[in-house]
């Protein structure tokens, strides 16, 4: 019988706060999800078509919410959020997504913008269609940030097939109770009907809000 269908696919994302650490697949154009799923660590900086990122422009406020995340990246198409992550070695504060080459994790802090965006760009290499699409990390944050005037401390998470403006689902919030915690985060996608070779763009959101700095996710 042929055209069988995928009732379920896992791909483990292991993300440190926003330091996702996530195995390499020698290098591909995108990151490519077989039939067992796929593992990503961060052990050199991801390219851009792996792992890019992005921002909406603004500044700051302690009045975050999901409807501030969601119209940040309402307009964005993935070819906007297509910046190579910057290279640090120690956690800081930047406007975009960073690798930390000590950590060897993918971190977000925002500065001088309303919301950074880190984006993973995936494809069906089961050979089959996948209806369900699990992913799961380990989300954590280290010692800067604290909840208070930081209702979102952590990622609102969205994804789309097509990565067009205006098609973004949102999954949920992904949240820490404080600096130096972690925990881990799973979410899944159903009725994905998400075809051979078909692209699936998620996107970790983390607005600047709160006290200054923002956590380090």
């Amino acid at each position: 019988m042929t055209g069988i269908q995928m009732k379920t696919k896992t791909v483990l994302f292991k993300l440190f706060c926003a330091s996702l650490l996530f195995s390499t697949v020698a290098a591909q154009a995108v990151i490519l999800v077989p039939a067992n799923g796929v593992t990503n660590t961060f052990d050199t900086l991801p390219t851009n078509t792996e792992w890019s990122t992005g921002n909406t422009a603004g500044a700051g406020t302690t009045g975050d919410s999901d409807a501030l995340l969601d119209s940040g990246i309402a307009g964005k198409a993935s070819t906007d959020i297509a910046t190579t992550l910057d290279t640090k070695t120690a956690d800081a504060t930047d406007g975009i997504a960073y690798w930390n080459s000590t950590t060897l994790m993918v971190v977000t802090q925002p500065t001088g913008v309303q919301q950074t965006h880190l984006m993973a760009r995936l494809q069906n290499n089961t050979g089959s269609n996948v209806a369900t699409l699990t992913i799961a990390w380990t989300m954590a944050c280290g010692a800067a940030g604290t909840t208070t005037g930081d209702p979102i401390f952590g990622h609102r998470v969205y994804y789309s097939k097509t990565g067009a403006a205006g098609s973004w689902t949102a999954v949920g919030d992904f949240l820490l109770t404080g600096p130096n915690t972690s925990a881990g985060k799973t979410f899944a996608i159903s009725s994905l009907a998400w075809v051979p070779n078909e692209t699936l763009f998620i996107v970790w959101a983390d607005d600047n809000g709160g006290p200054n700095p923002d956590g380090d996710f």
